[in-house]
């Protein structure tokens, strides 16, 4: 990525970071090793995937409906796309921080 100005670094970290969390709760979903070892939202968030209080309380969602382990799965088959979402808002709102979008995808 191209991004340039201040708060370049972080606005990589917060878009990578989004990623990731999308990408985690896809693999929790599919793999029962990951489940074991990532099995909650509380795992993600002191991985640091969702740091903000925003963000962290989304992941939560509600306790009442979340009870058991496939409660968490179907939780996160609900949401494993609104970072995805977020990831693309955060672009859209700075577009001023790349010069030239076709630099951000690659094109010459």
């Amino acid at each position: 990525m191209c991004f340039k100005g201040p708060g370049a670094l972080e606005l990589k970290k917060t878009l990578l970071r989004h990623c990731l969390l999308s990408m985690s709760m896809v693999y929790i979903m599919i793999s029962p090793p990951i489940r074991e070892s990532l099995y909650s939202p509380e795992d993600l968030i002191q991985k640091g995937l969702a740091p903000s209080g925003k963000t962290s309380k989304w992941l939560r969602g509600d306790p009442r409906k979340i009870v058991k382990k496939e409660d968490v799965i179907e939780h996160y088959r609900e949401r494993w796309w609104q970072p995805l979402v977020w990831c693309g808002q955060i672009i859209q709102d700075n577009q001023e921080s790349f010069p030239d979008g076709k630099a951000f995808l690659g094109e010459k």
